[in-house]
């Protein structure tokens, strides 16, 4: 994944969630956006995703697939806080629900977010404080570290933990296919 990748990733998820304004980021931060993935001999392959580690496999956040459709969502959620379709891209519409929101295209899912207020994240059914620290033990290796959080991946599910840069605190979480970076 190259430094722009990365840029039109936080640029659209910054522009989905209403998160402020995109910052240039450090040298340190550029530096790291160009380091290669990690290798075989690692934790993490593509080959075996995270089943040598035993970390989660992020096939559901809270409760909720990648593939899942509308009526699954509504079936797990019952029905949504808000509905928000957005101004710019119609087809996209945010889901929001007490412990998640969900944008969706036409049908599909493209992102689960999960706020750091709701206080925990559920992946693949385990409880997990959304403690940064708690959530690195768990996760173990990542497959990038950026200037606003952390990224792991597994085959094709990725999930970026937001902090803030001042604190280090998680402020959100966020679930997505690789494809729609």
């Amino acid at each position: 994944m190259n430094r722009m990748s990365w840029i039109v990733t936080i640029t659209m998820t910054m522009l989905l969630t209403g998160i402020g304004v995109f910052q240039a980021a450090p040298d340190e931060a550029a530096l790291a956006m160009t380091q290669a993935p990690l290798t075989e001999t690692s934790a993490y392959t593509e080959a075996d995703g995270n089943q040598a580690t035993g970390q989660p496999h992020f096939q559901t956040i809270n409760g909720l697939s990648l593939t899942d459709d509308l009526k699954t969502v509504f079936e797990m959620k019952g029905q949504p806080l808000s509905i928000k379709q957005d101004e710019i891209l119609p087809s996209l519409k945010t889901y929001t629900f007490e412990d998640c929101s969900i944008i969706m295209t036409d049908g599909s899912i493209e992102y689960v977010v999960v706020p750091a207020s709701v206080g925990k994240l559920d992946i693949d059914g385990q409880l997990l404080p959304m403690d940064i620290v708690k959530l690195k033990e768990k996760l173990g290796k990542p497959y990038f570290v950026s200037e606003d959080g952390i990224v792991y991946k597994d085959g094709v599910n990725v999930l970026k933990i937001y902090t803030d840069t001042v604190s280090g605190k998680v402020t959100s979480v966020h679930y997505f296919h690789e494809a729609a970076q």
